[in-house]
């Protein structure tokens, strides 16, 4: 239960106003108005518990032990109640969704399978990688962030038609979140990005303008950063240099454009829906 209160999730109380389970309910609202109340409920609870098993996993796989998440719980026990979370989720959707269970199953696991096919990639998507580039970091993206956001899209369509436009809609809401997670982790006291020298979009855009301008001085830097050892000073130093190339303002910039993408696509193809369509804008922006 405690994990619940933690940032982005639903009973937080932090600056954060994104949940899954709030986006999960206003998506629902907007693709199938016959659902019953509570049965939307229970499917919310369902896709809270489901992101909440995979973020486990995440913090144990990126080695973030100063995450809450591993504050509270040993490496056997953050294992163990991922998988039990990843189970009720399941159980929630089967008794309150539409879908008959096989469909539900099929939905999950593409989504799921492609999800962890890119967070498998982005183990080795470092600065190290030959050719990492702004287009490969969105081909990751697409994987690894916007699956989860399209599963939700696809639990709730029951229309064939809408396929391919959600689909979109779902790679740009999660291109657009990842950029701002990926922005503000590079700001982050407990995150590992830049020691792992993680090739994020705010740090490949600040890189192009270091090789440029200044001779590759901000990969130099970062190549003396090293994991185990206190390096706050250097730190501070590599995030204020980041933000003085402009490349993270070019992330917040690239992140509101995708957002208005979504927005003007929901508007499109739901014109009578703007309510739903401001609570779920309200929520990603």
């Amino acid at each position: 239960m405690k994990l619940l209160y933690l940032e982005g999730k639903i009973f937080s109380v932090t600056n954060s106003y994104f949940t899954w389970s709030e986006f999960s309910f206003y998506v629902s609202s907007l693709l199938d108005n016959k659902t019953p109340h509570l049965n939307r409920i229970a499917q919310s609870a369902a896709i809270e518990l489901l992101i909440l098993s995979t973020d486990i996993l995440d913090d144990l796989i990126d080695n973030d032990f100063k995450r809450e998440t591993l504050n509270i719980l040993t490496k056997p026990q953050a294992i163990m109640l991922s998988n039990a979370l990843l189970m009720e989720s399941l159980n929630l959707l089967l008794q309150n969704t539409k879908r008959n269970p096989n469909e539900i199953f099929s939905l999950i696991n593409e989504n799921l399978i492609n999800a962890n096919n890119g967070q498998w990639d982005d183990l080795f998507f470092t600065l190290d990688k030959p050719g990492v580039s702004e287009e490969l970091y969105f081909q990751l993206i697409q994987q690894k962030s916007s699956s989860l956001i399209k599963l939700i899209f696809d639990l709730n369509n029951l229309y064939s038609e809408k396929i391919s436009v959600l689909k979109e809609i779902s790679m740009y809401i999660g291109y657009a979140g990842q950029i701002r997670n990926d922005v503000k982790d590079i700001f982050s006291t407990i995150k590992n990005d830049l020691i792992e020298k993680k090739a994020t979009l705010p740090l490949i855009k600040a890189l192009e303008y270091s090789q440029e301008k200044d001779n590759g001085f901000l990969l130099q830097q970062l190549q003396t950063i090293e994991v185990n050892k206190e390096n706050q000073v250097l730190l501070n130093a590599v995030k204020k240099y980041i933000t003085k190339t402009g490349a993270v303002d070019y992330c917040l910039i690239l992140s509101k454009l995708y957002i208005n993408r979504a927005k003007e696509l929901l508007l499109q193809h739901y014109p009578n829906s703007r309510l739903h369509i401001s609570y779920i804008i309200k929520l990603i922006d």
